[in-house]
């Protein structure tokens, strides 16, 4: 937890960002695979886990549609990019 009552801890809060989804700076840029973020793939069976999304959700959060729905559509932008991306490379 932030010691946000103390100097160091609210000046830690000040400079945290927070997004939803993709930050723009980074929305163009070519995604990668990082093998330390595959925990979510090879997690032990029998481990509970959970999304930072569900429980926001549960806690009270209003936006899961809005943002699942923005989601969706940048995935379909990206795919159809990337087809194009590919037509290009082979012509």
């Amino acid at each position: 937890m932030t010691p946000h009552k103390l100097d160091r801890g609210a000046k830690a809060l000040k400079r945290l960002k927070v997004y939803e989804g993709i930050p723009p700076k980074y929305a163009r840029r070519q995604r990668l695979c990082v093998p330390t973020a595959l925990r979510t793939v090879c997690l032990k069976p029998g481990r509970s886990y959970c999304s930072v999304g569900r429980i926001s959700h549960e806690v009270g959060w209003k936006y899961k549609t809005i943002v699942r729905h923005l989601e969706r559509k940048r995935r379909e932008k990206s795919i159809e990019k990337i087809k194009l991306h590919t037509v290009y490379l082979i012509t």
